[in-house]
């Protein structure tokens, strides 16, 4: 208990800060919240309803809302209580205890979650009505439980809940499927990351048919609006062959369109599909998609996602621009530059990280069978799952925790390191002074 106590205590005081931030800031609206509620509407009500989104995050806010219910408290406001509580107080606890696991010290723990609660742009959406701030926390516990049982038995079903939260995760559960193949080369091993969510997503299938429904709707309308996407926000859309499409498509740029207002553009002025206008795109130069797929991995970890505003907000205090001024005027910023600026570091940290743990031995292994398949596996996702450029940030922000790993498991070698040398050096230097009084 008194190892964990470290852990504790920087999860509480995590929670009770951004407590404060997410009771002041009110729970937020931004584009997709909308969304979300809509479905979260339909199942409190028993309704169908259509929808691209998957029933993870709309189930979490459903449960909110029953338990405010029962507490007699405003459903907004218990939402940012949980997430809080989830995001800013589980997932910090266990990202202390992932390091204290891999290093047996609890100074890397320390660091690690100390990272993770001071990371504006994750804790930021603990006060917004969006998926992020429970993906990060089943991210972290998927891969926390797994450190924990050396398996994937228990941590396949928050795979599985993992993808139901963004579907953008589908591939993760497939890739950490074909990992404990290649380690262990046994069937069961390898099932195990994977079945639940095969089970899953069977179970969503039966429930949506009778209404039409589909369990690969997000996947079917995020995907070729993301390859258009691509191609709108980079030169490529110089390549579309149709000539009229091309047309709209410059007509757009020149009017500074958005994504989504140039994808209902090109929609409505033509009877092709967009995955049709992206897919004869990619044909036309495909090394050229690809590098535009590559382009987006830098901007994944560079991006802020930190968005005070919003659209609307249930329950604001009106000093909370005055008193969290400071955050986005210089913390944020400066934690941001310092810890997410270079991501030739950020790589160079985890290819560290996979040959040698960076220099913690007990860490080789969860780096090469978990944290690094897991970094790769999202940073494809995001490359292939994303736009060009708008709003990347999000889809990788469950990179975060884990570069707050790399970067407790790096700087506490180096101290260990440049604390052993000097102390190497006035050794010497006392012998050296010894040896001159004993020749004396």
């Amino acid at each position: 208990m008194r190892i964990a106590a470290p852990g504790v205590a920087i999860g509480v005081f995590a929670s009770g800060f951004w407590l404060i931030y997410g009771i002041s800031h009110g729970a937020t609206a931004y584009g997709d919240s909308a969304s979300y509620l809509a479905v979260a509407d339909a199942i409190w009500r028993g309704r169908s309803v259509a929808t691209v989104r998957t029933p993870g995050y709309p189930l979490f806010i459903v449960g909110c809302r029953g338990l405010a219910g029962l507490l007699g408290v405003n459903d907004m406001r218990l939402l940012v209580v949980a997430q809080v509580i989830l995001c800013a107080g589980v997932a910090t606890y266990l990202v202390y205890d992932i390091g204290l696991r891999v290093t047996q010290r609890r100074s890397v723990g320390t660091i690690a979650a100390l990272m993770v609660a001071a990371d504006v742009d994750v804790q930021n959406f603990t006060s917004a009505i969006l998926s992020e701030s429970l993906s990060v926390t089943v991210a972290v516990a998927s891969l926390w439980l797994c450190i924990r049982d050396r398996g994937w038995r228990r941590a396949g079903w928050l795979l599985a809940l993992l993808v139901f939260t963004r579907p953008i995760f589908i591939f993760v559960p497939a890739a950490f499927a074909a990992c404990e193949m290649i380690r262990t080369r046994r069937i069961r091993a390898s099932v195990q990351p994977l079945w639940p969510t095969c089970a899953a997503v069977c179970v969503w299938a039966m429930c949506t048919a009778p209404w039409g429904g589909t369990a690969f709707a997000a996947l079917e309308y995020f995907g070729p609006l993301h390859a258009f996407g691509k191609v709108y926000e980079s030169k490529l859309w110089r390549e579309i062959p149709d000539e009229g499409e091309r047309k709209v498509v410059a007509d757009a740029k020149r009017r500074g369109l958005n994504v989504y207002q140039a994808a209902a553009a090109v929609t409505n002025a033509g009877e092709r599909t967009l995955w049709s206008v992206a897919a004869d795109t990619i044909r036309a130069d495909p090394l050229g998609y690809m590098a535009a797929c590559v382009d987006v991995l830098p901007k994944a970890l560079r991006q802020r996602t930190y968005w005070p505003r919003g659209i609307e907000s249930w329950g604001r205090s009106t000093r909370w621009k005055e008193r969290f001024a400071w955050m986005g005027r210089w913390f944020g910023p400066m934690y941001h530059a310092v810890f997410y600026r270079s991501f030739s570091l950020f790589l160079g940290l985890l290819a560290v990280a996979w040959l040698n743990g960076l220099g913690w031995p007990g860490a080789v292994s969860a780096m090469r069978d978990t944290f690094v398949p897991f970094v790769a596996v999202l940073f494809f996702s995001v490359a292939m799952f994303s736009l060009g450029a708008e709003e990347v940030g999000r889809l990788a922000l469950a990179s975060h925790p884990i570069n707050g790993l790399l970067w407790a498991l790096a700087s506490v070698r180096t101290w260990d390191t440049v604390r052993t040398l000097l102390a190497t050096r006035v050794r010497a230097s006392q012998a050296v002074r010894a040896m001159s009084v004993f020749s004396s």
